[in-house]
């Protein structure tokens, strides 16, 4: 299951601002150390969002064993947090989460709703 996370593009604190905040689509960043196990549950979840809502949100890895200045901005300290964001905006903080919970975030998103 680790290759499933593996397998999402990297951004990086020189390209965060590029593919991240300045993106048209929604974009979910999954914020990891390599140790974290909490990762490889995720995985799937992060595959089927991908596939159920491919070319209308985009998924990005970012490594905080090797990037600080963006974790350090957003206040990410714990081994792994996925920050969902929305017109360079982050409108949704949180760990593990289910699919279906994942889901009722960004369909809003998705749809072109605001969330406050």
């Amino acid at each position: 299951m680790a290759s499933i996370i593996k397998s999402f593009a990297q951004v990086t604190d020189n390209n965060f601002e590029k593919k991240v905040l300045k993106n048209s689509l929604p974009v979910i960043v999954i914020f990891e150390r390599s140790i974290w196990g909490a990762a490889h549950i995720m995985g799937p979840i992060l595959k089927k969002i991908i596939s159920t809502y491919a070319g209308k949100i985009e998924i990005y890895r970012y490594n905080m064993d090797k990037n600080f200045s963006i974790s350090r901005f957003y206040r990410v300290q714990a081994g792994i947090a996925i920050l969902v964001f929305n017109n360079s905006s982050v409108v949704n903080k949180t760990g593990v989460i289910s699919f279906t919970k994942l889901q009722e975030i960004i369909e809003p998103l998705i749809n072109g709703y605001v969330i406050h």
